[in-house]
């Protein structure tokens, strides 16, 4: 039948890995100050890092290029409307579809410092406060063929590179234990002794900082605005929090992607 294009299926791979990849290492740094500043009390003060190189990620190599899926050679003549034909048509590498490579090429860093006071165990209590004040920093996280993906065109730095899923800036730690002074001493029974003896208070209470919030994008109906390629993302361009004075996110939208 003329004016009818046809392709195969495209071959499919799993996995593709660099046959030039590093070994993945980890550094680990720590720095820390004592003080014992009476009342059985100590202080500390760290400094914590640590350093990823060599880190598992993916890519595709047979992404489009941006912009492929614009040119009028990859256009549907079939179709009634302007529409580019499956990608597999003019991918880079005809005949296969999408080709993950695992490459090991990603970094990642965290900082940290990291006080505390604790009060020795003494008299039957022990407390303590603990704060950590850090940053993580990586290109993506997980090392499948479903997660840890990284731009094929693109700058890492600029596209990748940003906080950790993982990263939570702010922790504070409250702990303590306590040994409940025994009731038998004041009410010598053995009754007494065997159910109000014993017992221990302990509590660890955290207020930890959120993950950071995903900003995401859609329209409808659906539009095709970069023709391949890494995608498209939002931008910022003014200030996501609302000023003071009671405004709403349905009424005062001061901020535009």
């Amino acid at each position: 039948m003329t004016g009818v294009q046809t392709c195969a299926l495209p071959i499919s791979f799993s996995r593709d890995i660099d046959p030039h990849g590093k070994l993945i290492t980890s550094y680990q740094v720590n720095f820390e100050v004592q003080r014992d500043v009476g009342f059985g009390t100590v202080v500390h003060a760290a400094y914590v890092g640590s350093f990823g190189r060599h880190l598992g990620e993916k890519w595709d190599l047979n992404v489009v290029p941006y912009g492929a899926e614009f040119l009028p050679q990859n256009q549907n003549p079939q179709s009634a409307t302007p529409s580019p034909l499956n990608d597999n048509y003019f991918r880079p590498y005809m005949g296969y579809g999408s080709i993950p490579q695992q490459i090991y090429q990603g970094n990642s860093s965290y900082h940290s410092l990291q006080l505390q006071a604790e009060r020795r165990f003494y008299k039957g209590l022990q407390f303590g406060v603990v704060y950590t004040r850090s940053k993580a920093m990586d290109y993506s996280e997980g090392d499948s063929t479903t997660s840890g993906g990284v731009a094929r065109y693109l700058n890492w730095k600029v596209w990748n590179y940003g906080l950790a899923g993982y990263d939570r800036p702010n922790i504070l730690t409250f702990h303590f234990y306590y040994d409940v002074p025994n009731l038998s001493h004041v009410l010598p029974n053995p009754i007494v002794k065997a159910l109000f003896d014993n017992w221990h208070l302990t509590d660890i209470t955290s207020f930890i900082s959120g993950s950071m919030q995903t900003v995401s994008m859609g329209t409808s109906p659906s539009v095709n605005f970069t023709g391949g390629g890494d995608g498209a993302r939002p931008l910022m361009v003014g200030n996501p929090n609302l000023v003071p004075g009671g405004q709403s996110f349905n009424t005062d939208r001061k901020s535009v992607v």
